[in-house]
């Protein structure tokens, strides 16, 4: 079952229904608080995404201490309308209410307050892509008189980042020689997990603070069932179809941070993207002249090279694949999608570098027929091939999936 939710954008209205009741403590004969969505048409995405949220609301007087009018009730949505479990009227003796609301309804996503902000406790992207959570919140400073009673907008806002990675191989004129490129697993590895977010009252417009990050890094990714045979067109890894949300999603959903790329050394700590890869190069005619026989397969008229993964006293293998490594010292931002495009061994680039030999523990388990090679150790930090990996990332705004602004970003 697919865990993921994946809204890009939306707002929810408060509509009040004219009726009263009385309430302990304080006369409630304002109207009734329920709630309505809309989603903007230039998503790929329906109102049927989003069945329920959680609300606070607190008097715009506030202290630190101060109680909830509305302590983090669920609604639900009930045909066009969203309503809690019984009825919540607007205290008649409050002019102003701050609404604040967050979505998905998730024992994952520890929400507390303290009057003046509403704060995502120390929250940590699951470690399987296709368990992480979209949170979006909203915050509205609502002012009954003014709004004379109408529906108010709750525009809600991603608060994660977005990771996708793609790659090409071999694309374009002047290929040195065809390559074939087999990709069986990729993660983001040394990745900050465990931060905590608050929304301020003290700003009109919804911004979000990251901060008490943990020390503790993560990797986030997976093997693959079956290898990915990487062509002149990119070829996805953590996978996004915005128009069916339905289906099981492996993109990543992230904590914002600023990366720092791994300085190729055994002991750096840094961010980098992990593929298990192998890669090969394939020939007419016989073997060449000062070729090794070991890491040929011939073939009829054709023979091909085990480019890598390779090591001392190593033989052709088809199962067997290699880590290789690019790191990145991206700044995430929230409310943003970033798409690495890898070049793997095209017109300027090759098959990344080697990563260090004791990885952390990565997610997911390999395929028991392929062979690992893991990285020697005079080999940390070396390209695996004549060239690093180029690539390129795209940045944009979740609301508008199909603007996209790209930059080259050099690899060191």
């Amino acid at each position: 079952m697919n865990k993921k939710f994946i809204p890009l954008a939306f707002a929810a209205s408060l509509i009040f229904a004219a009726c009263s009741d009385d309430q302990t403590d304080v006369v409630n004969n304002g109207p009734e608080i329920t709630f309505r969505t809309s989603v903007s048409r230039a998503q790929n995405i329906d109102e049927t995404n989003l069945t329920e949220f959680k609300v606070w609301a607190f008097s715009d007087i506030v202290t630190s201490n101060t109680t909830a009018f509305i302590e983090g009730l669920v609604a639900k949505k009930e045909g066009t309308v969203y309503k809690f479990d019984h009825s919540i009227f607007w205290p008649s003796d409050i002019k102003t209410l701050n609404f604040w609301a967050v979505s998905p309804v998730n024992d994952n996503v520890v929400v507390k307050h303290n009057g003046e902000a509403l704060i995502l406790d120390s929250y940590k992207p699951a470690e399987n892509p296709e368990d992480q959570l979209d949170i979006i919140t909203a915050y509205q400073k609502v002012d009954r008189v003014s709004n004379n009673g109408t529906s108010v907008s709750l525009t809600f806002n991603h608060i994660l980042s977005q990771i996708l990675v793609s790659a090409r191989a071999g694309y374009g004129d002047e290929i040195k020689e065809k390559r074939t490129v087999k990709v069986k697993g990729a993660w983001l590895v040394n990745i900050g997990t465990g931060a905590t977010a608050s929304r301020s009252t003290e700003t009109d417009d919804n911004v979000v603070e990251w901060d008490n990050f943990s020390s503790t890094k993560a990797s986030y990714g997976s093997y693959f069932d079956a290898p990915k045979e990487l062509t002149s067109a990119a070829t996805s890894f953590f996978s996004f179809d915005k128009s069916n949300v339905s289906v099981p999603q492996s993109n990543l959903l992230l904590i914002p941070q600023q990366l720092t790329a791994w300085d190729g050394t055994e002991a750096g700590t840094g961010a980098y993207i992990l593929l298990l890869c192998r890669v090969e190069a394939t020939h007419d005619g016989a073997l060449h002249d000062g070729a090794s026989d070991d890491m040929v397969k011939t073939e009829g008229d054709k023979h091909t090279h085990q480019l890598f993964p390779t090591a001392p006293g190593a033989t052709f293998n088809e199962k067997a694949y290699g880590y290789a490594c690019v790191p990145i010292g991206t700044l995430w931002q929230y409310g943003k999608i970033y798409r690495y495009t890898l070049d793997i061994c095209g017109k300027n680039s090759g098959a990344g570098i080697y990563p260090p030999v004791k990885l952390p523990t990565l997610p997911g388990t390999p395929d028991p027929d392929i062979i690992i090679i893991p990285t020697p150790a005079d080999k940390v930090g070396d390209p695996v091939l004549d060239e690093p990996i180029k690539f390129t990332v795209t940045v944009n705004d979740w609301t508008d999936p199909e603007t996209w602004n790209p930059g080259d970003v050099p690899l060191h």
